[in-house]
């Protein structure tokens, strides 16, 4: 067993009750690419073992959106979710249907792991980091879609805010204008 390594993952939902499918990682064509493996029932899942290595967890409740989970098992180690401070795992949020548009991609929290990679210029040395739930567009936002979203602050009355967003260099206010309207505009100097 020992020489194996499988260690034990502990996974928590919110809604409970989804089903956890489970992809473990594996080699093909010199990429690491998910193959479906089986289901590790529905949540809460206690310590069910896994091999140790790369993992993606895939949460599914009717009604909610699919959460997918990818998780790191060290060799005899253990993975529940639980975040810096906490004694209870933090549990993966599956957000209803529509909830999030067509290209948002919604990213729960958990544990990952960065650096370590010593050919990287300035490389961070490797370590745990826990990042919070957030949801990340699948395509970066266009200029248009940018000052579109400052005007309708404007329209709404929150012009400080708008002033908030407003792209700058840190210093002042240099990639845009505004018209006679008021409305922001690109345009100014580039960027230094």
């Amino acid at each position: 067993a020992h020489l194996q390594g499988d260690g034990v993952v502990s996974v928590h939902s919110a809604p409970w009750g989804a089903e956890v499918l489970w992809d473990p990682y594996v080699a093909a064509g010199r990429r690491l690419v998910p193959r479906f493996q089986g289901s590790l029932g529905p949540t809460p899942v206690l310590r069910a073992r896994l091999p140790h290595g790369s993992h993606r967890l895939r949460l599914r409740l009717e009604g909610h959106e699919e959460g997918v989970y990818p998780v790191y098992v060290e060799r005899a180690g253990s993975w529940d979710g639980v975040a810096p401070g906490d004694r209870q795992p933090t549990p993966i949020l599956l957000p209803r249907l529509g909830e999030l548009g067509p290209d948002d991609c919604y990213v729960p929290a958990g544990w990952f792991r960065s650096g370590g990679d010593p050919a990287a210029p300035d490389g961070l040395s490797a370590r745990r980091l826990w990042v919070d739930a957030f949801v990340i567009r699948r395509h970066p936002v266009t200029v248009g879609e940018w000052f579109g979203f400052l005007n309708r602050l404007l329209e709404q009355g929150r012009e400080e805010e708008a002033w908030g967003c407003a792209p700058t260099d840190g210093r002042t206010n240099v990639a845009y204008v505004r018209d006679a309207e008021g409305r922001f505009l690109p345009g100014g100097r580039p960027f230094e």
